[in-house]
């Protein structure tokens, strides 16, 4: 299934960078991105998340999966903040594959 195989690539990803990413339930992002530790934020561009990560200076990888945050995608690259990658499974119809 897609679920398992994305599960398999997360891990593997994970394991290979394992001292550059930290995962947690719950992280408070704006103390996060105020730190000056963070040189990547990875979003799936909801509008408060792209709007905390400018406000702090903070380059930005776009993941959008729904149709505001392909909106929202736009923003990032006709700024050149960050740059965006899209999903195999496109929730929205704003960009085509």
């Amino acid at each position: 299934s897609i679920a398992k195989e994305a599960g398999a690539v997360k891990d593997s990803f994970m394991e290979t960078h394992q001292y550059s990413f930290r995962q947690a339930p719950w992280i408070p992002q704006q103390d996060l991105l105020a730190s000056g530790h963070v040189r990547l934020f990875v979003s799936q561009l909801g509008m408060v998340s792209l709007q905390e990560a400018v406000y702090h200076g903070v380059p930005i990888l776009g993941m959008p999966l729904t149709y505001e945050q392909g909106l929202n995608s736009d923003i990032v690259t006709m700024k050149n903040i960050g740059e965006i990658t899209y999903m195999a499974l496109h929730c929205y119809s704003h960009h085509p594959s």
